[in-house]
């Protein structure tokens, strides 16, 4: 019996039937979410199954309130030990969408003012 899924279609981009550690973006913040760093062994099984609303709780909500997301980064190969380094690490600043490198680019170069001294 053939277990392994075929590649589907998200949006632009082509989702391979492979294992390994995912990024999604969220087009709005579902109240402070912006991203969803997952594990799968089959990476478009389960992109499909989160687009049917099942799995991970944050994507099922912002879905159910029409927000869209989409697949923005794919580590192939990667395990679960290494999605919990992207979580611990806070792997959405990895996020290659230009409204979050934009974000990120301003925090970057905020100017820290010294606190005064009273």
């Amino acid at each position: 019996m053939n277990t392994t899924s075929s590649p589907i279609a998200i949006g632009a981009a082509l989702i391979p039937a492979i294992s390994g550690v995912y990024l999604v973006h969220l087009d709005e913040p579902y109240f402070h979410a912006r991203h969803y760093v997952g594990y799968a062994d089959d990476i478009a099984r389960r992109i499909d199954t989160h687009r049917k609303g099942h799995g991970s709780p944050l994507l099922a909500a912002a879905t159910a309130v029409g927000i869209d997301w989409r697949v923005v980064q794919i580590w192939p190969g990667g395990d679960r030990r290494f999605e919990r380094k992207l979580h611990n690490r806070h792997g959405s600043r990895l996020c290659r969408e230009l409204a979050c490198v934009s974000m990120q680019r301003q925090q970057r170069l905020q100017i820290r003012l010294p606190l005064a001294s009273g």
